[in-house]
């Protein structure tokens, strides 16, 4: 037994181990799979954020190349307006040379707003677009019509508004360029960059072009300004100056390619350098009236400045959809190395769940196998305990193992229970039949507390009789006092009420006496109120003796009350000690009663128990004796069948 037991200590501290082992492998398998799905879900939202951006990105690639292409129209249809502007001043009918001009910028701007047109998912933007190329439509049929008359018969309205409208459309054109972006923020600082100088390159090129036709108008011409033409000349300047400021700044804020640092260069020194120059001599000659520039020298010269604004347009926007598509390039391998960590994680916690699935099957088939047995009565068979599983599984396991160790100890203590049932049972019998005993005194015992109960209960209600009629005559001589006091309480306002009349009585004989008076002035016309006033006077007299009388009368009376209310308060005051005795020895009759009553309760609630327990003695007897019976059929039963194997 002792060798048993010692091996028993030693296979629950070797458990203790395995389940250490085990925790420290299940924890590790726990937090793996907590970081598993948690990766999981990081590259999952990462992919569906990266493929998003792709989508915007991709979607802002094609928002550049239509703006960069409206840009670029935009400029055609600048110079469009330059020579149309410059040919409807013209004194002589417009040459073939002009006419040239004029259609080749029309062939050139059409097709690129066109394209736009074409190419957006944008309703609005078609719209104003179409809205935008139906009125250069109808600006130029108005220039055709014009151009094909002698300047003397030229509509005036058209003539001199040109500069308004014309230039109103190219600027409604641009601005659709806001409506194509919409929503797309870039972010992108080279973007941004190149975006930031083809606008402010498009903006000198806009009002440095029309400062130019004012002045190929007044070369061709060989007119001087007005002074309203000089000051459009001075704002247009100002504006190109300001864009030439923005430019600057950019080039020195941000590193832009050698192509456009070229281009920049050559633009400062074509345009705000040569043609500033060569333009400020220019306005000089002509204010003096000196016209030795011949226009189509100034046209060209003029136009290779402008030009060198151009180019820098054309090689930001050129630059505009490389970046881009650079940027979407990164969007989509961005995209794709998200999905495939996503697939890869996916994968590994796939492989990872079937794997650690497989392996709790596995063994809580064994466990299950194991305690199949044990139910069948086969203890032969030991648990193993091995390999990587969760805590729960070998906590099972040792349970398992643990329930068969058990068993092995029921089967001796079970022989050791049976004798010790046997001899209980002795005991429980004896004890039935003094319990029996005493339950029958206590029932006796009862009814003599019973009699008692009744002469207590008796004088109980004897006393509240008594407690009744006290009350009662509490209540008379409460009400006569309070009758009494109210009596008093009405003398005294008869009091007062008769000290008003008395006082009233003094007032009246006051006024008569002053009648009288007054009469006696009067002379014989007062004799009459005279005699009214005394008589008054003697009524006066009469009711003052009489309230006299009253208010000795209520003396006496309000004397008598007091005696009285005395009186009754001492009456009062007995009653309610004799109330008080009354009370004292109802009391004491209540507290026998149920100081009674709780006798002879607690002696039928002992005769209760003692039934009840006499009667569990022979429950317990009979469970004893059937308990004994099973156990002995359990150890002859587990003894067969161990035989039998």
């Amino acid at each position: 037994m002792v060798n048993y037991k010692r091996e028993v200590i030693q296979m629950a501290e070797s458990n203790q181990q395995i389940k250490r082992g085990k925790s420290l492998k299940s924890s590790f398998l726990f937090f793996f799979s907590v970081l598993l799905v948690l990766l999981i879900f990081s590259e999952s939202f990462i992919t569906i954020n990266s493929f998003i951006n792709y989508l915007d990105q991709k979607k802002s690639l094609h928002t550049i190349q239509l703006t960069s292409e409206l840009m670029l129209g935009t400029i055609e249809l600048s110079l469009e307006r330059s020579v149309s502007q410059a040919a409807l001043h013209i004194q002589d009918p417009v040459n073939s040379e002009f006419r040239k001009l004029l259609d080749r910028q029309r062939d050139l701007g059409n097709p690129r707003i066109q394209y736009v047109i074409d190419h957006t998912d944008l309703p609005i933007v078609r719209d104003r677009l179409k809205d935008v190329m139906t009125r250069l439509d109808k600006i130029r049929t108005d220039i055709d019509r014009n151009l094909s008359l002698p300047l003397n018969q030229r509509d005036e309205s058209i003539v001199n508004n040109i500069h308004v409208f014309f230039p109103q459309t190219i600027e409604d054109a641009r601005s659709v360029s806001n409506l194509l972006k919409g929503n797309h923020t870039y972010l992108d600082k080279e973007i941004q960059a190149l975006e930031s100088l083809q606008s402010f390159a498009w903006e000198a090129r806009e009002f440095g072009g029309r400062e130019r036709t004012y002045l190929a108008i007044a070369v061709y011409n060989r007119k001087d300004f007005n002074a309203e033409i000089l000051g459009r000349m001075e704002t247009l300047d100002g504006h190109a100056l300001y864009a030439k400021r923005m430019i600057d700044s950019l080039f020195s804020i941000y590193e832009y390619s050698d192509a456009l640092s070229e281009d920049y260069k050559k633009m400062n020194s074509l345009y705000y350098s040569d043609y500033y120059r060569n333009k400020e001599l220019l306005k000089n000659q002509i204010r003096r009236g000196e016209f030795k520039e011949n226009f189509g020298t100034f046209f060209q010269s003029s136009s290779e400045a402008l030009d060198s604004i151009v180019q820098l347009v054309r090689s930001s926007a050129k630059e505009l959809v490389p970046v881009q598509e650079r940027i979407v390039r990164n969007a989509m391998i961005q995209f794709i190395t998200s999905l495939v960590i996503t697939i890869i994680a996916l994968g590994i916690g796939f492989f990872s769940i079937r794997y650690s699935t497989k392996t709790l099957i596995n063994r809580i088939t064994e466990a299950s196998q194991v305690l199949k047995k044990l139910a069948a009565g086969d203890k032969s068979s030991d648990i193993q305990l091995h390999g990587l599983q969760a805590v729960e599984i070998a906590d099972l396991m040792e349970a398992a193992r643990t329930f068969r160790k058990n068993m092995l100890e029921l089967e001796e203590l079970i022989s050791d229970q049976s004798s010790a049932v046997n001899q209980t049972t002795t005991t429980m019998v004896s004890l039935e039949k003094s319990s029996r005993r005493t339950a029958e005194e206590a029932q006796e015992g009862a009814k003599k507390s019973l009699v008692a109960l009744n002469v207590a209960q008796d004088g109980e209600k004897m006393g509240e009789k008594m407690n009744l009629v006290q009350d009662q005559i509490e209540r008379v001589v409460d009400q006569m006092a309070q009758k009494i006091e109210v009596l008093g309480e009405q003398t005294s306002d008869i009091s007062t009420i008769v000290s008003l009349v008395g006082e009233l009585a003094n007032q009246t004989n006051m006024l008569a006496l002053n009648a009288a008076v007054e009469a006696a002035r009067a002379g014989e016309f007062g004799k009459g109120f005279s005699v009214v006033a005394s008589e008054i006077r003697k009524l006066a007299d009469e009711s003052r003796n009489s309230a006299a009388r009253i208010q000795s009368i209520l003396s006496e009376i309000k004397s008598s009350s007091q005696d009285a209310i005395q009186l009754s308060r001492k009456g009062k005051q007995f009653v309610e000690e004799g109330s008080t005795i009354v009370s004292q020895t109802t009391s004491k009759f209540k507290d026998v009663s149920q100081t009674s009553r709780f006798v002879s309760e607690t002696i039928e609630t002992i005769a209760l128990n003692l039934k009840e327990q006499s009667r569990a003695y022979g429950e317990i007897t009979s469970a004893m004796n059937s308990l004994n019976e099973k156990t002995n059929r359990f150890i002859q039963n587990q003894d067969f069948e161990h035989n039998r194997k």
